[in-house]
């Protein structure tokens, strides 16, 4: 794998895409790995991944995991977006909702495991790296964007970015959102950004709610 790699990292090049990008984290996936055996942290992470992919986020146009969560990106170019967005937004909210009941009657992971998980969305233009057909990874502000919304989605929840478009939302998506103004470190740290957070599950820290100056 990692000669394959580096093969195709040899012939890259960067290319424009638009996209919707979202961050998922577990949380508590520190002091679970502390008290679980290994192999059972990494049964429980596979299992994890493929209910994420097959359940919620189905054919995404990439995604890669990131030890404790998984990075979702799907490309869009303009007439489907509407559609798209308001399926990224309730498949974060369905998984956040039923993420506690993943495991209630898997005889395999019969251990205490995380409940809860955090999710920050973005969206906008990043740079795809691509090499024979092949995409490798992304890059930019927006996934930059959407990791720091993630880390503010607390104790769980969906934070996403105004830019998305809370108005293209079907109603019954908006009412579980809130508005809220907050700086982000190293993108906005003296004027602050409008997001959305869900309201019964998230309390954006207060140190994401002053300046960081």
């Amino acid at each position: 794998m990692h000669r394959e790699m580096s093969q195709l990292l040899s012939k890259a090049k960067g290319q424009h895409k638009d996209i919707i990008c979202a961050f998922i984290d577990i949380r508590g996936f520190s002091a679970f790995c502390e008290t679980i055996e290994s192999p059972n942290v990494g049964r429980f992470v596979v299992r994890v991944y493929q209910e994420i992919l097959n359940k919620y986020f189905p054919a995404p146009s990439y995604f890669k995991t990131t030890g404790d969560g998984m990075l979702i990106i799907y490309s869009y170019d303009g007439p489907e977006y509407e559609l798209l967005l308001n399926n990224v937004v309730s498949a974060s909210c369905a998984l956040v909702s039923m993420f506690p009941n993943f495991f209630r009657s898997d005889p395999i992971i019969n251990f205490a495991v995380p409940t809860e998980i955090g999710i920050g969305i973005s969206r906008g233009p990043a740079c795809e790296l691509v090499s024979e057909g092949k995409t490798i990874d992304y890059s930019g502000r927006i996934l930059n964007l959407a990791a720091r919304l993630m880390n503010m989605a607390r104790p769980l929840g969906v934070v996403f970015d105004a830019s998305l478009g809370y108005g293209f939302l079907e109603e019954n998506q908006r009412k579980q959102f809130e508005k809220k103004n907050v700086f982000v470190r190293g993108i906005s740290e003296d004027k602050p950004i409008e997001v959305y957070s869900t309201k019964h599950f998230t309390e954006i820290p207060a140190e994401y709610l002053r300046p960081h100056n």
